[in-house]
């Protein structure tokens, strides 16, 4: 028996009434998204998905095309930017002090700081590359 198939009986709205989710870690009555004014305060704004960019861009064959990625270390008190070109797997890296600039609802102050970090990394590359 698997963690789903328990938690799918627990759930079941016949076992709703005997409140079985209070001895649950988290003690929550329901499962999935949160709801309310904050229940999408982290996702991405206007965001487009993966599948829909261009086919050239998914054969590599194009120089230029770099993807970024946020690292996280040591509980989440040490941050590193990682920059990698996708056909050559070229990397750049940068150790940022939070990982606060990346975060979609933030003060300009801090979206710089991040903006700058990639500026910074990808200035000693010549033009075509960028």
């Amino acid at each position: 028996m698997s963690h789903e198939t328990i938690y799918k009986w627990l759930y079941a709205p016949a076992q709703k009434g005997e409140k079985l989710f209070k001895y649950l870690t988290r003690r929550q009555s329901k499962r999935g998204y949160r709801s309310g004014k904050n229940a999408f305060q982290g996702r991405i704004k206007d965001r487009v998905s993966i599948h829909e960019r261009p086919a050239d861009i998914n054969e590599n064959n194009t120089f230029g095309h770099w993807e970024a990625d946020l690292m996280s270390c040591l509980k989440n008190t040490q941050f590193i930017l990682v920059l990698r070109e996708r056909t050559t797997m070229f990397i750049k890296s940068i150790r940022l002090p939070n990982k606060t600039g990346l975060l979609i609802r933030q003060p300009k102050r801090q979206i710089r700081e991040t903006h700058q970090a990639i500026i910074q990394l990808m200035h000693d590359l010549p033009s075509g590359a960028r």
